[in-house]
């Protein structure tokens, strides 16, 4: 017989008191919210802001859904959290646009196709704003963080090696992998880095959008070695 204990949150998201309740349970799961995956555009030299209702941090888009660097295009959860019918509609208007840039489409026609899709965009994103703001990490959260917490479990680096790397001078997400390990796993930080950069933020009293990203290297999600072996030479 396993149990849990849920309890109320107040809107900073610390634990109200008198309102636990313990439930009979056959497993349990924990998740530190979602983030964008803008490994890709990090890796193309874009820039990128933090944006806490669309999830951290994203590459900065014009209205074109087209990053600073010039000709590529971010859309969908690459390019901020939004839902489904969000990702699909800033698809329609990048390959649009992009279709416009190759020729494939003259201007009047592009602007055409483009009208109706903005337009559905538009609801869309006030929505997502405000479902963001909602659900963006709370200070609560990183004060429930104990010494035995798990931060990292690629590599099993609990919060109080977290700490003690912040003790010895440690202020980014790049030294607290060389430190501590943390992000080295198959995950390469796609897990945890939330997390971290969560608890060097709380801990240094300095917001969120100061800890910047951590660096990207190929590939960029983890491929079988058997993959790479059956690659061509050249």
């Amino acid at each position: 017989m396993r149990e849990v204990v849920t309890v109320a949150l107040d809107e900073d998201w610390r634990p109200v008191r008198g309102s636990e309740e313990t439930i009979e349970v056959t497993a349990a799961c924990f998740a530190w919210g979602s983030v964008p995956s803008i490994q890709l555009s990090q890796m193309c030299g874009a820039e990128h802001q933090y944006v806490a209702e669309r999830g951290g941090w994203v590459p900065r888009v014009s209205a074109d859904m087209e990053t600073t660097v010039p000709g590529i295009f971010s859309a969908g959860d690459g390019g901020g959290l939004g839902g489904a019918a969000v990702a699909v509609l800033e698809g329609r208007v990048a390959g649009i646009v992009a279709a416009a840039r190759l020729g494939a489409l003259s201007p009047g026609a592009a602007r055409s196709r483009l009208r109706p899709h903005q337009s559905a965009l538009a609801p869309l994103r006030k929505s997502r704003d405000a479902l963001g703001r909602l659900s963006a990490m709370r200070p609560g959260l990183a004060e429930l963080i104990t010494p035995d917490t798990v931060i990292c479990p690629c590599e099993g680096i609990t919060a109080a090696r977290v700490d003690q790397a912040l003790e010895e001078g440690v202020g980014d997400l790049g030294q607290m992998k060389r430190m501590t390990r943390a992000g080295m796993g198959e995950c390469q930080g796609r897990m945890c880095s939330p997390a971290l950069a969560h608890v060097i933020a709380h801990r240094r009293g300095i917001p969120l959008e100061a800890i910047a990203p951590p660096s990207i290297r190929p590939p960029v999600t983890p491929v079988p070695i058997h993959v790479l072996a059956t690659l061509p030479d050249e």
